[in-house]
């Protein structure tokens, strides 16, 4: 979801973002890239995936192929969302 500062420049909301995403998903409009081939790095689970990876507005908003205005052919590049900050904290009382 676009910062709350886009936001505000934009004159768009979270109602709009979820519209425009919908539109995406239902195919009448196109994401803006789509990382085909790309392999997934799941470091929580120690699996890696390769899959397409939909991007809009700079956020991955989906593993699967959607219509996108540019493919990118991603094969023998990786991808690892969350891995920069991907801990947990264990709390204690």
């Amino acid at each position: 979801m676009p910062s709350g500062d886009e936001i505000h420049r934009s004159g768009t909301g979270p109602l709009s973002w979820a519209k425009e995403l919908r539109e995406i998903f239902e195919g009448g409009k196109p994401c803006e890239l789509l990382l085909k081939g790309i392999r997934l790095v799941d470091i929580l689970n120690l699996e890696v995936s390769e899959i397409p990876l939909a991007i809009h507005r700079g956020w991955i908003i989906a593993h699967e192929e959607l219509r996108a205005r540019e493919v990118f052919e991603a094969r023998g590049l990786f991808a690892t969302p969350g891995f920069v900050d991907s801990h947990i904290h264990v709390e204690s009382t």
